[in-house]
């Protein structure tokens, strides 16, 4: 599957390079025959090929002008002073807890929103490769009270993932709110490898609020 996800990734690059070839081309033809109409020799090859050209050059440019809107640069705040171990992992998926110390409940619980934002940075932490939004899940559980009677309990569970991504280091940067305002984000440094024998989907336990 990743062999397949890279190869489709060459092939586009390689379509890109073959694209910006072509424009060139096209460029330099354009400004010959700019030079022809100049001096009262414009040809009706010239008036055909230009017309050819744009058909080509207008696609080009909306797809180069969707690779810049895709890879954003980080404007948010970063908490720096958490600072985590590269984590190694077969996929960029995973569980978001917002924990203080080892208590992990609901943002609710410590003041903040119920929306959790999961960002796929660059290795440096400076470019948003992909963003979304952490998806909730409940599930219905049974627990036991302090008296020994069992109890029935609605746990949230809140999951990730970015799939199609090539092998390599990564920053994976979660962004908590609070009133709809968005606070410094918690990044952690990632190493991605698809053919790593280790199970998918990390646990990543998120501070309530950046120390200072």
């Amino acid at each position: 599957m990743g062999l397949r996800i890279e190869t489709q990734q060459l092939i586009g690059w390689r379509n890109i390079a073959i694209a910006l070839i072509d424009l060139w081309r096209g460029l330099t033809y354009a400004i010959a025959c700019s030079r022809q109409q100049r001096w009262n020799r414009w040809t009706p090859r010239c008036k055909v090929l230009n017309v050819k050209r744009l058909f080509l050059i207008t696609p080009l440019l909306f797809l180069l002008n969707s690779i810049v809107i895709c890879q954003t640069p980080s404007s948010g705040p970063v908490c720096s002073t958490l600072k985590y171990v590269r984590h190694k992992v077969s996929c960029l998926c995973g569980t978001v807890q917002v924990c203080s110390g080892d208590i992990c409940l609901s943002p609710a619980a410590y003041g903040l929103d119920d929306d959790i934002t999961v960002e796929l940075r660059d290795k440096a932490g400076t470019t948003v490769l992909a963003s979304t939004k952490a998806i909730v899940t409940t599930s219905d559980g049974v627990g036991t009270t302090q008296d020994g009677t069992k109890a029935s309990y609605k746990s949230k569970e809140r999951t990730f993932c970015f799939d199609g991504n090539r092998d390599g280091d990564y920053m994976l940067a979660f962004v908590l709110h609070k009133n709809g305002l968005p606070q410094p984000a918690v990044e952690f440094p990632t190493n991605y490898s698809h053919t790593r024998l280790k199970a998918c989907g990390s646990v990543y336990m998120v501070e309530p609020t950046c120390p200072m």
